[in-house]
């Protein structure tokens, strides 16, 4: 007998299992129970709150779709999101699929609803059939990355397009790395070491400094903001930072935080290809040489650690800009966020590009 139910802490091993069928990231048991547990606006109200819907055959789970609360900031105004997390059916059930995204669109207890991750033509024709809006963004779906070990990302060219031209050219990239880094070289010079201020570090632990540069960046920025305090981002990266599958570096001048970079490590093992996304990047200061300060940290720290590319996805027009003249390069992925509300006013306000900064801390983007 096939069913939904609400997903509950005790299906964790079948949706691993899940997982594991459609090559999707795992989870420790530990870190599952923190992902939903320690879940801030849950563990600070009385929130009702699905986990998400199972789908199940004779108890089976053959279908997931999670539900994760987010407390966003705009306008001064507490509101509750409900991010659509990790959608997958097995093939054989896939005609129920409608099942789980019929619950997610009905539920009653967030003020709007985000997905960020669904961007395959299907999952956003779906998407729009349940009235459910683009975030308006610029160039969401056009990555921006710069290469920083080029044999071995040209090599990860080769096994995607299975063509020999891209592994001969591979071989002859080896000097073209040692001239590129020259070049980056210069372009650091010239781009942020006239700048007097404070040199981005890695940072460590995540602590008071936070909740401090949140207060500050709340006040200052209106757009619509994910909570960014202390606990909010403990309880994403406590795990991912101890495992070095998250990187934060920040810039501080005397001895106050100015501006992080959130990057998290998305390796593809199938195209040998090590690469780290950059989630999020804010700043207290309107300087765009602080965030070439934190791009060029992540690639010396890429370069140290073998990383063979840095790339960023979203962001508003005015970061995106200044992001893209770091990182030169452009590839079209197949991702756009989607939100949806039935409040007319926030509706509204909602498709203007301005009130979005929208990257991958938004949604399940980075979980």
């Amino acid at each position: 007998m096939v069913e939904v139910t609400e997903a509950e802490l005790g299906d964790f091993e079948g949706i691993m299992a899940l997982f594991h069928r459609h090559d999707m990231p795992l989870k420790k048991r530990v870190e599952w129970q923190n992902f939903w547990q320690e879940n801030p606006v849950l563990k600070n109200s009385s929130y009702s709150w699905p986990q998400g819907w199972a789908l199940k055959d004779s108890g089976n789970i053959v279908g997931y779709l999670g539900n994760i609360p987010l407390e966003y900031l705009f306008k001064g105004e507490k509101i509750i999101a409900a991010a659509a997390h990790a959608w997958v059916v097995d093939k054989e059930y896939r005609q129920h699929s409608v099942e789980l995204i019929n619950n997610y669109f009905r539920q009653t207890g967030a003020d709007f609803l985000i997905n960020t991750t669904g961007g395959n033509p299907i999952t956003q024709k779906i998407f729009l059939a349940y009235k459910a809006k683009k975030i308006p963004a610029d160039s969401y779906d056009t990555s921006l990355f710069s290469i920083i070990d080029y044999p071995a990302f040209l090599h990860s060219v080769a096994i995607r397009k299975e063509t020999s031209f891209y592994k001969q050219l591979s071989i002859l990239a080896t000097p073209l790395s040692f001239l590129m880094r020259w070049v980056v070289e210069i372009r650091n010079i010239a781009r942020y070491f006239n700048d007097i201020g404070g040199k981005a570090e890695k940072c460590r632990s995540i602590g008071d400094q936070f909740d401090e540069f949140w207060h500050t960046l709340s006040q200052q920025d209106q757009k619509m903001l994910c909570l960014r305090d202390s606990q909010s981002l403990k309880w994403r990266y406590k795990y991912a930072l101890r495992e070095n599958r998250v990187w934060i570096h920040t810039v501080e001048e005397g001895h106050r935080m100015i501006a992080y970079a959130i990057f998290q490590r998305d390796d593809k093992p199938e195209l040998n290809l090590k690469r780290i996304r950059l989630v999020d990047i804010q700043t207290l200061e309107d300087r765009s040489s602080i965030i070439y300060k934190l791009l060029a940290s992540a690639e010396k720290r890429c370069r140290k650690e073998g990383v063979h590319m840095l790339e960023a996805v979203g962001f508003h027009p005015s970061k995106r800009n200044i992001i893209s003249k770091w990182l030169p390069h452009r590839r079209k992925i197949q991702v756009w966020p989607f939100y949806q509300t039935k409040d007319s006013v926030l509706d509204g306000d909602l498709q203007d590009v301005n009130v979005w900064d929208p990257c991958l801390f938004d949604g399940d983007g980075s979980f």
